[in-house]
């Protein structure tokens, strides 16, 4: 009797080497094996073409199709299997994909965590030897004599100097990527691989740019990328109080004095002794070069604190541009 809770079923055996496989292969039922097991083994060839013989055609054919649908489940059932060892690989290379990801992610917060934890030590170092320089400036002043006064103008310098040092060594290494002006080959820094590429599309529909690095290229998040500094070779002051006229044949003194090669200390203190003794309306031109621009700036910056400096500026066209400071005594 036939019933809907029954269900076909056998046990799959492998003909080849007369083993069993012993999995279960669900809806169709099984054949048997037991000639073919039986030659195998050495049973006599007459008797086995007298059992086959014995077997009408309509049951071989039976046999034949269920032997052909027992190979075509184990097939099946083979690339399925074959099928979900492949998804298994592929969910473990996934899961190894997001541990790198995160790891990357922990790194590039370590490295950013580190950057700011560096800069507050520079800071502090800044404002310790800061106060320092104050200390010894207070009790200079106390003094009062000339000595004390050039002394005490050498630790202002040596104040505006950490500044500026200071300054430069605490300026990012890149600047902030901004994706409406981003164009299609320009200079990209991949700030998780701290390296430079090329840009080499705009963003997909999923926001990501394509990057080349090397000779990869990476879709990576605008939150990934960063723009490198230019460096300008000459920029424009700005900290003047007015501009003075060019030395002409009519000025009643001038003095050049050459300070490229020195710190900003070094530069004061050879130009201090001009200052002091230079007369009203002479021009001292100051040569200092152009470099990063820093030695200028703290010229100029000291210049600016001195009473006795009528006006500074940088050197026009045919004067030396950025690389000359050009002051007027009061």
């Amino acid at each position: 009797l036939l019933s809907e809770k029954l269900m076909n079923a056998c046990m799959q055996f492998d003909e080849e080497s007369l083993t069993p496989t012993y999995k279960l292969m669900v809806g169709i039922p099984g054949v048997s094996n037991a000639l073919q097991i039986a030659g195998k083994l050495g049973l006599n060839e007459y008797i086995l073409t007298k059992a086959k013989e014995s077997i009408s055609q309509e049951q071989s054919c039976f046999e034949n199709v269920l032997r052909q649908a027992q190979y075509t489940k184990a097939e099946v059932e083979c690339e399925k299997e074959r099928i979900q060892n492949e998804q298994k690989t592929l969910e473990e290379e996934r899961k190894q994909v997001e541990s790198l990801r995160k790891r990357v992610e922990e790194k590039q917060l370590r490295l950013e965590n580190n950057a700011k934890a560096e800069t507050n030590r520079i800071i502090s170092n800044m404002i310790a030897h800061a106060n320092d320089l104050i200390d010894e400036l207070k009790e200079t002043v106390k003094a009062g004599d000339e000595e004390a006064l050039r002394k005490a103008r050498m630790l202002r310098s040596q104040l505006e100097n950490t500044q500026h040092e200071n300054d430069e060594r605490i300026c990012p290494a890149y600047a902030n990527f901004l994706p409406k002006k981003a164009t299609v080959g320009q200079r990209i820094i991949v700030k998780s691989l701290e390296a430079e590429g090329e840009l080499l599309s705009l963003p997909d529909k999923k926001g990501l740019y394509k990057v080349r690095v090397g000779n990869a290229n990476l879709m990576l998040k605008p939150s990934d990328l960063a723009l490198p500094i230019t460096t300008k070779t000459e920029t424009k002051p700005k900290r003047f109080t007015q501009t003075s006229p060019i030395a002409t044949a009519d000025t009643p003194e001038s003095r050049e004095i050459k300070v490229m090669g020195c710190s900003i200390p070094e530069a004061i203190e050879v130009l201090e002794p001009y200052f002091l003794s230079a007369p009203s309306g002479t021009i001292i031109r100051i040569v200092h070069g152009k470099g990063t621009g820093a030695l200028g700036k703290g010229i100029q910056s000291h210049l600016k604190s001195r009473s006795d400096i009528a006006s500074f500026r940088y050197g026009g066209y045919g004067e030396g541009e950025s690389g000359v400071t050009i002051a007027v005594k009061k």
